[in-house]
């Protein structure tokens, strides 16, 4: 379970895509749970490579603004 106590995802549903060799995975937007999973299967998938994994983008600075005095 990952947000609810009452889950309208059912075993039987997970099963279907298991038998079907389609990708699942139990995610959660609310608690941000497995959000990187389906995006990095998404990446994995065309170029063939199960170890790529996401970085983190290095931070950025602000633009700098000038203003006129006047």
């Amino acid at each position: 379970m990952v947000d609810v106590k009452v889950r309208k995802v059912k075993a039987k549903c997970i099963f279907f895509h298991g038998k079907k060799i389609l990708q699942y995975y139990d995610l959660s937007a609310k608690s941000n749970y497995n959000i990187e999973k389906p995006f990095l299967w998404l990446a994995r998938k065309p170029v063939g490579d199960l170890d790529l994994q996401f970085v983190a983008m290095a931070a950025l600075l602000p633009p700098e603004v000038e203003t006129d005095k006047d």
